[in-house]
C-alpha cells in the first residue's frame, strides 16, 4: 500500500498541497532536449501536480524534462514538467519536477490510480479538518 507524504522534507514544513502526493515508485522514462537520448528513472513519490524522481545525472533548475511515467506494466501517460528543486543523494539526484501539461484525462487516470492504491488515505487527506479538528 502506498504510504503519503506529510511533509516535504527540503522545507522540513507541513504539507499544504490540495492534492496529495504518495510514496510510489513507478518507472519514468525521460530526457531533456534531444529525445534520442532517453534515459530511466523511478518516482518517489508523485501526484497530479509534480513529481520527485530519482535521476542518474544532474539537472539544471528550470530545465524542461519530458516523461514517460509508468503507472504499472501497461498504463502510462506522457508529460512534460521543468525541474523545480535538486538534491544530490548518495550515487544519484532527487528532482523535483512541476507538470506543466497535465491534460484533465491524464489527470483523472493519475487521480484513478492513487484511488486504488489507498482510497482511505485519499480521502482523509481532502476532507481533513472537515470534523472539526
Amino acid at each position: 500500500m502506498a504510504a503519503y507524504v506529510n511533509e516535504y522534507s527540503k522545507l522540513d514544513t507541513p504539507e499544504k498541497r490540495y492534492l496529495p502526493r504518495w510514496e510510489v515508485q513507478n518507472r519514468v522514462l525521460y530526457h531533456f532536449d534531444n529525445p534520442g537520448t532517453t534515459a530511466e528513472a523511478y518516482t518517489k513519490d508523485m501526484s497530479c501536480a509534480g513529481a520527485c524522481i530519482t535521476l542518474g545525472e544532474e539537472p539544471k533548475l528550470n530545465d524542461k524534462v519530458h516523461l514517460t511515467v509508468y503507472l504499472n506494466k501497461n498504463i502510462c501517460f506522457d508529460v512534460e514538467g521543468n525541474i523545480c528543486w535538486s538534491k544530490k543523494e548518495k550515487k544519484s539526484y532527487l528532482a523535483g519536477v512541476h507538470f506543466s501539461n497535465m491534460t484533465p484525462q491524464t489527470q483523472d487516470l493519475v487521480l484513478s490510480f492513487a484511488f486504488e492504491l489507498d482510497r482511505k488515505k485519499l480521502a482523509e487527506h481532502w476532507f481533513q479538518g472537515w470534523d472539526g479538528n
